[in-house]
């Protein structure tokens, strides 16, 4: 479990890192991206490793600020349970 962990830690930090070097047109909505983004919120609830949870809301938080519109509405689209309220 706690090589699980580890892996997520380290896909989240990449893909923090990676939203760090974007441009704002290269994160677009897609079966990929949304799929992606439902995973993640998912993990920001991880109930075994605060690091991965920390690092989910900041991956989240790096792909909102990356593309404020179109993370809006990838995120809508989503089902309401994966809906971010106040991230």
């Amino acid at each position: 479990m706690v090589l699980y962990l580890q892996v997520k830690l380290q896909y989240l930090n990449y893909l923090h890192q990676l939203m760090q070097q974007m441009e704002m047109g290269e994160f677009i909505n897609s079966v990929d991206t949304r799929s992606a983004i439902a995973k993640i919120i998912t993990w920001v609830e991880e109930p075994k490793s605060a690091d991965v949870r920390t690092a989910a809301r900041c991956v989240i938080v790096s792909m909102f600020n990356l593309n404020p519109p179109e993370f809006s509405a990838i995120t809508s689209g989503l089902q309401k349970t994966f809906q971010v309220g106040g991230a």
